[in-house]
C-alpha cells in the first residue's frame, strides 16, 4: 500500500501555481502543508515521511469535514497566507517544512510540525477547536439543533455572547473565555438562530443580528449593550471587554518563554518591573515581587531578585491565563503527556515532596502528582519515571531561571 502511494505522490500535489495558497478564515479550518519540496525531492528524499502524511491524512480530513471543519493541502509552496479578522499573515515554516495548520476564527493558529497519524491529528483537532460533538474518525455528532440551546438569558452580571449565525456548530473562543471567566465575566455562545431575549431589569428585548453575521453582545446590568460585528482575535475581544466592562485582563501578549514571561523577563530591575503593572497589581517584599491577578487576587507571577544586584534570577508562573511561546500551550494548566511528547532533554527533579520535570531550555514544571505516583516515585521505579507519571497530571506552575542551565 506504501509502494502505490509513493508513486501518486507527484500527481495530486500538484504545482504553486495551481492550488490555493491564500485562505480566509470564517470556520474552523486545518491546512496540511509540505512545503518547499520539489517533485525530484519527493521522489528521492522524502518519501517515507510523505507517503506517511499521504496515507493518515485523509481518514482525518474525512472526519473533519464531516465535523464542520474546512480542510486544505499545501504543497511545493514555500509559503501560504492566512486572513482571520482584516489582518493577513505569512506562514513560512524554517526548518520543519511538512505539518498541519489549525486555525479558527477569532484566534491564534495552533502549528504542528512533523507526520501525525489519524488519531493524533484528531486528538490535536478535539482539543483545539471548540466543538461539542465527537470528532471520531468513523464521523462526528453534528445534530446540535436551533432549538437546543439556550436563546433567553437574565443579566444579573456583567455577560459577554457571542453569536455565530453562519457555523454548523458552536465556535467558541476559548483563549477569551477563560480570561473573562477569571474577571467574573458570564459567558455564552449561540449559533443559527434568527434571535436572542435578553432580560436586564425587568425588560426583555428582543436581538435580531443582520441576516449572516458573527459578533459580540456586550451588557451588564443597568447598562445599555455594546455589540460589535464581525470576528475578532482574542487581545480585540478583551480590549472591547475592558472597555465596556471596566475591567483590568492579562494581556494575551504574556507568554512563557524560557528568558521570560510576557513583557516581564529576567534580570529586570524591580523598578522596570513595577512599570509593567498598576500598584493594585503589584507588591513586593526584601527580595521578591508577587504580581497578582486582576479580580481573584491570587498570585500570577513570583519574582526573585539577585540580593546584589536587585534584579529578577528566578520567575514562578502560577496563572493558566499566562501561555508559553510554543504551539502546544504548555505551562499551568497544560498536562505531563503534553509536556512529555513536545519538550526535549526532560529529567525528574525532586524539591522537598514535590516533583517537577526541568527541560533544557531553562524551565521546571512542577506537577500535580497524586499520592500513589509519588510512592511509586520514591522506589526504584523512579527511573522509570515518564512511564510512572500519568500523562494527565496537570503541570501547577512553570519556573524559568536566568541561570544554571543551558540556553
Amino acid at each position: 500500500m506504501r509502494f502505490l502511494l509513493l508513486l501518486c505522490l507527484a500527481a495530486p500535489l500538484g504545482s504553486a501555481a495551481e492550488q490555493q495558497t491564500r485562505f480566509v478564515i470564517t470556520r474552523p479550518t486545518l491546512i496540511s502543508f509540505v512545503l518547499d519540496f520539489t517533485d525530484k525531492q519527493t521522489e528521492t528524499e522524502g518519501n517515507e515521511a510523505l507517503a506517511d502524511f499521504e496515507f493518515y491524512l485523509p481518514g482525518a480530513e474525512d472526519a473533519l469535514q464531516k465535523a464542520g471543519v474546512e480542510v486544505h493541502q499545501v504543497f511545493h509552496v514555500k509559503s501560504f497566507q492566512v486572513k482571520s479578522g482584516s489582518r493577513w499573515r505569512t506562514f513560512a515554516p524554517r526548518k520543519v517544512t511538512i505539518g498541519y495548520y489549525f486555525i479558527a476564527p477569532g484566534r491564534e493558529p495552533r502549528i504542528e510540525y512533523g507526520v501525525e497519524d489519524t488519531e493524533t491529528i484528531l486528538d490535536i483537532a478535539r482539543r483545539y477547536f471548540p466543538t461539542k460533538f465527537p470528532i471520531t474518525p468513523h464521523g462526528a455528532g453534528i445534530a446540535t439543533a436551533a432549538t437546543e440551546q439556550r436563546t433567553r438569558f437574565e443579566i444579573t452580571r456583567p455577560t459577554l455572547i457571542s453569536f455565530f449565525l453562519d457555523f454548523t456548530d458552536e465556535l467558541s473562543l476559548p483563549d477569551a473565555e477563560e480570561a473573562l471567566q477569571k474577571a467574573g465575566v458570564e459567558v455564552h455562545q449561540v449559533f443559527q438562530v434568527k434571535s436572542i431575549q435578553v432580560k436586564s431589569g425587568s425588560r426583555w428585548r428582543t436581538f435580531t443580528p443582520r441576516t449572516g453575521s458573527a459578533g459580540y453582545y456586550f451588557i451588564a446590568p443597568g447598562r445599555e449593550p455594546r455589540i460589535e460585528y464581525g470576528v475578532d482575535d482574542t487581545d480585540t475581544i478583551l480590549g472591547l471587554a475592558g472597555e465596556y466592562f471596566h475591567l483590568q485582563l492579562l494581556r494575551d501578549d504574556f507568554l512563557i518563554s524560557s528568558r521570560g514571561a510576557g513583557n516581564v523577563t529576567l534580570d529586570m530591575s524591580q523598578d522596570e518591573v513595577r512599570r509593567l503593572f498598576p500598584d493594585s497589581e503589584f507588591s513586593a517584599d526584601g527580595n521578591e515581587i508577587r504580581i497578582r491577578a486582576p479580580q481573584s487576587g491570587e498570585v500570577a507571577i513570583r519574582i526573585s531578585l539577585n540580593s546584589k544586584t536587585s534584579r529578577a534570577v528566578e520567575m514562578d508562573i502560577f496563572d493558566s491565563r499566562y501561555r508559553t511561546d510554543r504551539y502546544t500551550n504548555l505551562g499551568p494548566g497544560s498536562t505531563f503527556g503534553e509536556l512529555l511528547h513536545k519538550e526535549a532533554g526532560l529529567s525528574l527533579v525532586q524539591v522537598s515532596d514535590t516533583w517537577a520535570v526541568a527541560s533544557s531550555n531553562c524551565m521546571t514544571f512542577q506537577l500535580d502528582v497524586d499520592d500513589t505516583t509519588r510512592s511509586r516515585l520514591g522506589t526504584e521505579e523512579r527511573a522509570q519515571w515518564p512511564f510512572v507519571i500519568p500523562e494527565s497530571t496537570p503541570i501547577r506552575a512553570v519556573t524559568l531561571f536566568a541561570s544554571g542551565c543551558r540556553m
